[in-house]
């Protein structure tokens, strides 16, 4: 399992819905009613982990949650996928099913070296949820069955209907918040961190007029904790194409505490570039250096070697480059 966020989306979602009186209120709009009705959402935790690979990270967001059902003591395990590229995963199905599958080995192996504890011979519920943003209005078009991915086309309509009833037919619940009006989120039942959530989320992606599309939901801004109002300021200035200057006099109006919000998160965004700015010079200077200590270009697989290198790394190589007799002796320092 794999955890950490890499890029502004998963990093505000993640603050938001790793709550679980959050995730509740948004779990219970997106499950059906009957579901709904049968978990004691007062007992809704927050499972450490994930099952998205670093290299997703840039476009998943995954959160496994753990509740008891009403009138025992089983449990149900909800896992929330949220998807924040435009475009959809044409074979998201089987996606879903190999993070189903991977849960459940691991639920087994924890039980395996659980001491005292009986091997089990069920496996527990588990609920695959896909929460599409589609940030650009990008609706979902992609099959939600595993069954629909399997390619009968060639098949007689008789051989269809007989290897139906034979094949996976894995399935997850799709949100495809892009689909929903923007009015429908206001009016949602969910606390208003909740519904600024998905409001920032489905508006903000490249948004030139932030100052003017947020009015209608800046009251929303005024009961937020600190660290969520820096959160979310943050969320806009990254993901938005709105300067700070343009935003200021709205930020103004929500109150002091949003203005020193969103001059904070400006201040850090600009020291993160800075620091990502000067990062990559060090980089470049190594590769030059190289060139002309060696007197040859540096081999690719070096090149890849020393741009995911961390920084530190880095420093190290300029300072040892004139005491290294090749490419190679260099970066195995």
């Amino acid at each position: 399992m794999t955890s950490g966020p890499k890029n502004p989306h998963d990093t505000l979602f993640r603050r938001i819905l790793s709550r679980p009186a959050n995730a509740a209120s948004e779990l219970q709009v997106i499950l059906p009613e009957e579901v709904v009705g049968c978990i004691d959402w007062s007992t809704l935790e927050l499972i450490p982990g994930g099952f998205v690979s670093e290299q997703l990270r840039d476009r998943f967001t995954d959160l496994l949650y753990r509740a008891r059902l009403i009138g025992g003591d089983e449990e149900v395990y909800l896992y929330l996928l949220i998807e924040h590229q435009a475009r959809g995963d044409r074979f998201m199905a089987l996606r879903m099913a190999e993070y189903a599958t991977q849960f459940w080995r691991k639920f087994l192996d924890d039980c395996a070296e659980a001491k005292g504890m009986k091997q089990p011979k069920l496996l527990p519920p588990f609920i695959p949820i896909v929460v599409h943003t589609g940030p650009d209005g990008t609706m979902w078009t992609d099959p939600t069955a595993l069954a629909d991915l399997i390619d009968l086309r060639m098949l007689p309509t008789a051989a269809r209907d007989r290897l139906a009833p034979y094949l996976p037919n894995f399935r997850f619940l799709l949100e495809d918040v892009a689909a929903i009006d923007l009015e429908a989120l206001r009016r949602r039942p969910v606390p208003d961190v909740v519904r600024l959530l998905m409001i920032v989320e489905r508006i903000a992606y490249h948004n030139h007029q932030l100052h003017i599309d947020l009015r209608t939901d800046m009251d929303l801004f005024r009961d937020l904790t600190p660290g969520d109002l820096l959160a979310f300021m943050a969320y806009i200035l990254k993901v938005g194409n709105t300067s700070g200057t343009s935003l200021e006099p709205l930020v103004g109006e929500i109150g002091p505490s949003a203005k020193e919000a969103l001059m904070t998160a400006a201040d850090e965004l600009v020291a993160q570039g800075v620091k990502q700015g000067v990062a990559q010079a060090e980089v470049d200077t190594l590769l030059k250096q190289l060139v002309k200590r060696f007197k040859a270009p540096v081999p690719p697989d070096a090149v890849a070697t020393i741009r995911s290198a961390s920084r530190e790394r880095v420093q190290g190589w300029l300072e040892s480059i004139f005491d290294a007799g090749s490419i190679d002796e260099l970066l195995a320092c």
